[in-house]
């Protein structure tokens, strides 16, 4: 059942497509920091619109807040709503 769980995003375009190829494993490639620069990845024409339209986002600048990082919900809560959520559900489409 794990095998299968953690398998789940090998077809997709990030998992075994042309921007596993450009971004790597860890998004530590040259493709990859130019994305975040602003620069779409070469070739991006082929790839399916909703790709195209992530990557776009994640080439977009956003501005930065300067605010100390706050929890919004107690550990507690936290724990909480994961144990509502049964075991086998999956969050990938």
């Amino acid at each position: 059942m794990n095998v299968q769980q953690y398998k789940q995003a090998h077809s997709t375009p990030f998992g075994s497509g042309l921007p596993s190829k450009l971004f790597g494993r860890h998004g530590d490639t040259l493709h990859a920091t130019s994305l975040l620069q602003g620069t779409l990845p070469p070739d991006h024409g082929t790839l399916m619109p909703e790709t195209v339209r992530l990557l776009s986002v994640m080439s977009q600048k956003h501005p930065t807040i300067d605010m100390p990082a706050l929890p919004i919900i107690t550990d507690e809560e936290f724990i909480a709503l994961y144990k509502v959520v049964p075991e086998d559900t999956s969050t990938s489409p």
